[in-house]
């Protein structure tokens, strides 16, 4: 059967205030901790989690076992579906917080939405706005669970 490889970071990236320290993601995604990832390639993955669902493949997360691209991929878990939102963030310096805007619903819980991806508030604030103001893609649910 097709597998669809989608690559989780094993560590935090550079301009990350955790740099090079490891995120947990993998551990996490084991444990149903991390219930999402964020993607900005919206067609693409649309696309991809259609072909799960329709049983035509399998979404194959893994994780890099070493340094990204240039080391072999492990594992972590295989699912035969998936859910996917799309999601619209900006950053709102007036509260030092992102508006979040999931399938055009406004989330406030912004640390809950964070932590449902294996991080904290200030680490998904350094991941996601480091380098722009604005994140447009989609979400891509592991379990049952939406906004």
């Amino acid at each position: 059967m097709k597998q669809i490889v989608l690559p989780l970071a094993s560590r935090f990236p550079a301009g990350h205030l955790k740099r090079g320290q490891f995120t947990g993601f993998p551990e996490k995604v084991i444990k149903g901790t991390k219930i999402h990832t964020f993607r900005e390639d919206s067609d693409k993955w649309v696309h991809n989690v259609e072909l799960v669902n329709s049983r035509n493949a399998e979404l194959s997360i893994r994780r890099w076992i070493g340094r990204p691209y240039h080391t072999p991929q492990l594992e972590v878990k295989r699912l035969k579906n998936a859910g996917i939102q799309q999601v619209r963030m900006s950053w709102d310096s007036d509260i030092e917080q992102p508006t979040v805007f999931i399938d055009g619903k406004h989330i406030l819980n912004v640390e809950q939405l964070a932590a449902n991806d294996g991080m904290t508030l200030d680490d998904f604030v350094s991941w996601f706005f480091k380098a722009s103001d604005t994140f447009e893609g989609v979400i891509i649910h592991f379990t049952d669970f939406r906004y």
